[in-house]
C-alpha cells in the first residue's frame, strides 16, 4: 500500500499539510511493537491504554510519521488532531470511498467469522479480495481492515459484531455495505439486548441501512425474524436462501460422510452436488449462506460449487471456530473462541454428528453476558447435552448454579486443573471431546494443556 501526502489532505485536511512534499507512507499502524518501516503511526487512547506513550518507540522502528493529540519529541512529521480515533475513522471512511466495488457485510448472533471467510474463499474465484482478519469486527477492527484497502482490491468483506443496542448502525456508517446478510438471531449479549426480540432489532440494523441506500440483503428464510422483516417491508434487491424451503439459492443435505455434509445445492433451474470440506450442521448452513451471497454478485453455481470445495474452518493463535481433527486418536472440536446458546448448541449438535466409536465428553466454559436469562440457557445447554448422551465437563460459576439446581447426572462441575486431569486420565483413542466457551472463559487453555500433558492455569 502507497500512501500520499494528497491522501492525508485529503482525508484530514489542513492538519496534514505539515507533511513535506513528495511525503509517502505504505501504510497504518496502531501498535508500535507490529509497525513496520515506512507507516504512519496513530496513537490512539482509551481507558487503559495511551498510544503516546510508544511514539518514541515508533519512531525509532522507522515511522513515516505520527498522528498525535499532542506534540511529541521525536524527528518525524507529526500531525496534530484533537481525538485520534476519530481521526482514524476519518481516514477508513475515505480509503472506504475509494472503493468503488461491491462491500460485503456479515452480521448475526453465530457463524459471522465463519460465513465472512467462506465468502472471501468463493469471492477470490473471481476478484481480489480484502477481507477483515479473523474476527475484526467492531469499529477499530473495521477501520483497520479498511485502511488497508488497496486500487486493485475488487471487493471488500467485512463482519460486523455487536453487544450494545446502536452499534450496528454506527458500523454501517462506517463501513457502508452494498450487500448484506444476516446469518441468523438466537439470544446472545441479553444482559445489554434484554430480550432475542432486542438482539433481532439490532442485527436487523443491517438489512434497514441496506433498504434506505438500495442495497443487496441476502435473507435467510429459515430464520423467523429475518422473514418477518421480509413481509414489513418493501426491498428493491433481495437474495433468499434456505436448507428447508424453496428460495432463490437452496440446498438439501442428501447424506453425511464422516460428519460432512453432501449437498444438493439448487439455483434457478441448475442443481449440482457437492461434498464440504468442513464438519458439522452448522458448516453446512454457513456455507449455503456464502453460497447465497455470491450468487447475489454474479457466480454461476459452477464457480459456487468450486469454491465450497476449498472451505477451511479458522483457526486463530489456538482459537478455534468449528477445527474438527484427530489427536492421537481422538476426535477433538476446537470452538474455543467464543459462545452463546445457539452457537452452543450448534457446536454439541456436530459433535453429536462425528462418526466416533467411543464416547462423546463436552468441555464447556460460561456463556457471559446472557443477565437474567443466564441460568435457564445453562440449564437447557444441559439438558440438551444430557439428551444427547453427552458427558459434559462444565467450567465456571454459571455451569455450577445450572448444575445444582438441575442434580445433573450427565456430568461434572470441575475447575481448569481438574478438568485437563479427567482428560488425561479418561480420553482415550475412539473418543470424542468438545471445547467451547465464551472468550472471556479461554477454553483453549485447557484444551492446550490437555495436548501438552501438563495442568492448565487455573
Amino acid at each position: 500500500m502507497r500512501v500520499q501526502k494528497s491522501d492525508i489532505v485529503k482525508a484530514l485536511g489542513s492538519a496534514a499539510e505539515i507533511l513535506p512534499e513528495g511525503w509517502s507512507a505504505r501504510g497504518f499502524s496502531i501498535d508500535s511493537r507490529s509497525l513496520q518501516t515506512g507507516e504512519v503511526f496513530i496513537a490512539l487512547r482509551g481507558n487503559r491504554f495511551d498510544g503516546h506513550h510508544f511514539v518514541h518507540h515508533a519512531a525509532q522502528k522507522g515511522a513515516a510519521a505520527a498522528i498525535v493529540e499532542h506534540p511529541c519529541e521525536i524527528p518525524i512529521p507529526q500531525i496534530s488532531v484533537p481525538d485520534t480515533f476519530e481521526t482514524l475513522r476519518q481516514l477508513a471512511r475515505y480509503y472506504r470511498r475509494q472503493h468503488q466495488g461491491p462491500v460485503v457485510a456479515v452480521a448475526g448472533s453465530a457463524g459471522k467469522t465463519t460465513t465472512k471467510e467462506m465468502i472471501a474463499t468463493l469471492l477470490a474465484e473471481r476478484f481480489s479480495v480484502l477481507k477483515a482478519f479473523g474476527n475484526y469486527n467492531n469499529e477499530l477492527g473495521i477501520a483497520l481492515t479498511l485502511l488497508r484497502w488497496e486500487p486493485g482490491d475488487e471487493v471488500i468483506v467485512l463482519e460486523l459484531g455487536t453487544n450494545h443496542p446502536g452499534e450496528i448502525a454506527s458500523l454501517c456508517q462506517l463501513a457502508e455495505p452494498t450487500i448484506g446478510i444476516v446469518t441468523l438471531i438466537g439470544p446472545e449479549h441479553l444482559e445489554f439486548f434484554g430480550t432475542v426480540e432486542g438482539v433481532a432489532r439490532e442485527e436487523l440494523q443491517l438489512f434497514e441501512y441496506l433498504v434506505e441506500h438500495r442495497g443487496t440483503l441476502v435473507a435467510n428464510l429459515d430464520d423467523p425474524f429475518v422473514a418477518s422483516f421480509l413481509q414489513k417491508h418493501p426491498v428493491d434487491s433481495v437474495v433468499h436462501y434456505s436448507l428447508r424451503r424453496n428460495a432463490d439459492v437452496r440446498a438439501t443435505i442428501v447424506r453425511w460422510e464422516k460428519g460432512r455434509a453432501v449437498l444438493q445445492l439448487q439455483i434457478g433451474g441448475e442443481s449440482r452436488r457437492v461434498r464440504l470440506p468442513v464438519i458439522g450442521h452448522v458448516m453446512a448452513r454457513n456455507a449455503v449462506a456464502a453460497a447465497a451471497v455470491v450468487f447475489a454478485l454474479g457466480f454461476s453455481l459452477e464457480e459456487i460449487v468450486n469454491g465450497l470445495q476449498k472451505v477451511q474452518p479458522l483457526n486463530l493463535n489456538g482459537q478455534g471456530r468449528m477445527v474438527v481433527e484427530q489427536y492421537q486418536g481422538i476426535w477433538v472440536i476446537n470452538d474455543t473462541y467464543n459462545a452463546n446458546p445457539v452457537s452452543m448448541q450448534a457446536a454439541l449438535e456436530t459433535l453429536q454428528q462425528l462418526p466416533v466409536a467411543g464416547r462423546r465428553f463436552a468441555v464447556l466454559g460460561d456463556m457471559l453476558e446472557l443477565g437474567e436469562a443466564s441460568l435457564a440457557a445453562h440449564k437447557a445447554i444441559l439438558d440438551f447435552a444430557h439428551q444427547q448422551g453427552i458427558y459434559v465437563l462444565a467450567v465456571g460459576e454459571e455451569f455450577a448454579r445450572a448444575f445444582t439446581e438441575m442434580k445433573s447426572r450427565g456430568g461434572s462441575i470441575c475447575a481448569s486443573v481438574e478438568c485437563v486431569g479427567f482428560l488425561q486420565k479418561e480420553l482415550r483413542p475412539g473418543d470424542a471431546v468438545l471445547f467451547k466457551g465464551s472468550r472471556g472463559m479461554a477454553m483453549e487453555k485447557i484444551l492446550e494443556a490437555w495436548k501438552q500433558g501438563r495442568v492448565a492455569d487455573r
